[in-house]
């Protein structure tokens, strides 16, 4: 008997999209996939905002840092929690900007991370003018950000305007209810084949080795993982799923296409060092292109989409593993 998942199964999910607008005051030269490079830019901009602060901040209120990244304020063991934030990168490798050039990514805050939004992007603008990014730390301007709420994108911060809007407002979130009712609806009822477009390079491993025969089994274990992880330490609760009869439907949905090939994303760690002190150097061996799945697909959309907006696999804060869907009825 087939399985389905109705939208309301997935309301205890919240998050926030924003897209930043960036305009380079330096020229800025960025190689290979810049995930990486923006959540490094992102914890740089809140740890030294983090240390400016600290004297202004309550006795026993963690930095938005430590909050962020090292999951300060909640109960739950750290080691087990993802952290309440995913970056959306542009999925083109390496940018090259002039002075007066810009680009825009997106960033997704989960849960009450969200609220804390008017300060990230406070604290993102001053770094930008002060720290830069790269190598080179090229400086560069927040122009703009953009809350895309469910009713449509509002301009939250307007560059050297600043703030336009002081405190985090609950209309922009969404909750997964409201996103899968919306997937429902612009797509097919009946869906026998889809095709994932890797947008970003795909980190997706078992037993800690790189997969490199991904089947929908793969992918969908790691989309369940994923969702029910977020909805635990950051959501409302657990998703009121039977997680092992779900997997083995999964099980029966065959690949028909795999248009995919390796590339290697060689990135720095600025919590990791060598014995001489210098970032260590990590390799990621992921995987770009296209796969073709076809089977009884319907019941399994809206874990799909909503896999474009929490990724695939590892790496997830920086990017890696993000997909587009097409559907055929």
């Amino acid at each position: 008997m087939s399985l389905s998942a109705s939208a309301s199964v997935f309301k205890c999910i919240r998050w926030t999209r924003f897209r930043l607008v960036i305009q380079a005051v330096d020229p800025i030269v960025l190689r290979g996939f810049i995930g990486p490079t923006l959540r490094g830019l992102l914890g740089e901009a809140l740890h030294d905002s983090a240390g400016r602060d600290s004297e202004a901040r309550p006795p026993g209120q963690a930095s938005l840092f430590r909050t962020l990244f090292e999951g300060v304020g909640h109960g739950e063991n750290p080691s087990r929690r993802p952290p309440p934030y995913l970056l959306h990168p542009p999925g083109r490798s390496g940018l090259r900007l002039g002075p007066g050039d810009m680009f825009d990514y997106e960033l997704t805050l989960v849960g009450d991370a969200a609220r804390h939004a008017p300060t990230l992007f406070r604290q993102l603008y001053t770094f930008g003018l002060n720290g830069g990014v790269g190598r080179h730390r090229a400086r560069f301007l927040l122009k703009e950000v953009w809350a895309g709420a469910p009713g449509g994108e509002v301009l939250i911060f307007g560059g050297m305007g600043g703030l336009l809007v002081e405190h985090f407002r609950p209309e922009w979130s969404w909750n997964g209810e409201q996103f899968v009712e919306r997937a429902l609806q612009e797509h097919p009822p009946d869906i026998r084949a889809i095709t994932l477009e890797l947008v970003t390079p795909l980190d997706l491993r078992a037993k800690g080795k790189p997969v490199s025969d991904l089947t929908f089994s793969h992918i969908f274990r790691s989309v369940l993982r994923s969702l029910a992880s977020y909805a635990r330490s950051h959501g409302d609760g657990k998703l009121p799923i039977d997680f092992q009869a779900w997997k083995a439907q999964a099980r029966s949905v065959a690949k028909t296409a795999d248009r995919t090939r390796v590339q290697r994303v060689v990135h720095y760690s600025r919590r990791q060092f060598d014995r001489d002190g210098t970032p260590r150097r990590i390799g990621v061996t992921s995987r770009v292109g296209t796969l073709t799945f076809e089977g009884e697909l319907s019941p399994f959309l809206p874990f799909l989409a909503l896999a474009t907006r929490f990724h695939v696999g590892k790496g997830r804060t920086m990017g890696f593993g993000v997909p587009m869907i097409q559907v055929r009825s």
